[in-house]
């Protein structure tokens, strides 16, 4: 428990150095290199999200055609929500025509 104090706290005061040095960094700059700095980072955000949000609909897709096949395979509803983590009321999302 103490080793992990430690650590922890070795961790929080890296943190600390390195929020201080950007502050500092931050305080050295001209107003058009500031909001340039801002809308790179806004820019970053928007990019990071987007790449997130594809990730966990990629997932969830992924999950959803694994449980059509469980469910293809005669596993009952709540086994196949239980393997995959999807609620019951998606099991029972209607097919498209043709499947």
């Amino acid at each position: 428990m103490i080793r992990q104090t430690m650590i922890d706290q070795k961790q929080l005061y890296q943190l600390a150095d390195r929020k201080l040095l950007e502050l500092a960094e931050m305080s050295n700059v001209t107003v058009g290199e500031r909001e340039a700095y801002e809308e790179s980072l806004k820019y970053y955000r928007d990019i990071k999200n987007v790449v997130d949000t594809s990730r966990e609909e990629g997932s969830e897709e992924r999950a959803v055609t694994i449980a059509r096949r469980m469910l293809d395979a005669g596993l009952g509803v709540e086994q196949v929500a239980e393997f995959t983590g999807l609620g019951v009321e998606q099991l029972h999302v209607p097919r498209p025509s043709g499947l």
